[in-house]
């Protein structure tokens, strides 16, 4: 095997071995990236979570004082009236409507 042959052959290895260590870099790498997406949307859910806890209470808390504030007659109409004006206020509540009975 002549010199030239040696050369270029332990280029190819030198070359082969700094691929290798390029590949496993950018799999480790990758994997971090996706270890740390894994972990930031479990942040999320947690934070997403505790939002809709608080609407769920909140939204428990409104209809046992609505349930409570009804008179033994009944709402008239401008009860309803007032207490619609009052959720359509807040964002959270805008979609609720007091209505008589008839």
């Amino acid at each position: 095997m002549s010199i030239a042959t040696r050369i270029l052959l332990l280029i190819g290895i030198v070359l082969q071995v700094v691929g290798a260590g390029w590949l496993f870099n950018g799999l480790n790498l990758r994997q971090q990236r996706l270890d740390e997406a894994r972990s930031e949307t479990i942040q999320l859910v947690r934070v997403a979570e505790a939002n809709i806890g608080g609407v769920l209470q909140g939204v428990h808390q409104v209809l046992k004082t609505l349930s409570l504030a009804v008179p033994p007659q009944g709402w008239d109409e401008r009860t309803c009236a007032s207490l619609t004006a009052v959720a359509a206020a807040s964002p959270r509540y805008d979609h609720l409507h007091a209505s008589a009975a008839a």
